[in-house]
């Protein structure tokens, strides 16, 4: 009786210390289990941060995209009055220049026949020459002028 008293008191004494590794194991598995539980948690809140901030850096280019645009377009519209009052200018000068090409054509024309009435061949002539030369000279200047107008 005594050998089996000694013999299930050491099964009992190994029965309780593999309990105790058990338990202890156990307590390791649990601990292991809530840490893997806490990181994944923790992992799913990075990742949530994770696409927040991906939305909102679409968000912000996308603003700033839309900014450029709109500076864009308002350079664009005031850069198309500039333009379309430099070409109302340049019409305004254009028919002012042809006029002014209109009226010296006219004047050496009136001259020209004023010449022809002179009976003194040579100072018609010499006069004629004379008006000529100021009329050419009038009608280089204005095309000289209206080149310059239009280039």
């Amino acid at each position: 009786f005594d050998e089996y008293k000694a013999l299930s008191s050491k099964t009992i004494e190994s029965l309780e210390a593999s309990l105790d590794d058990v338990s202890e194991q156990l307590k390791t598995t649990q601990r292991q289990l809530r840490d893997m539980f806490e990181l994944k948690e923790e992992n799913q809140r990075r990742k949530e941060e994770c696409k927040r901030m991906k939305q909102s850096l679409v968000k912000a280019k996308a603003y700033t995209l839309h900014k450029a645009l709109n500076a864009t377009v308002a350079a664009s519209k005031s850069q198309g009055v500039k333009m379309q009052r430099i070409i109302a200018h340049l019409q305004a000068e254009h028919a002012a220049l042809n006029n002014a090409l209109e009226e010296a054509t006219a004047e050496r024309n009136v001259l020209r026949e004023e010449l022809d009435k002179y009976h003194n061949e040579d100072a018609a002539e010499e006069q004629l020459a004379e008006t000529a030369e100021s009329a050419e000279i009038l009608r280089q200047q204005l095309e000289s002028c209206v080149e310059e107008r239009d280039a």
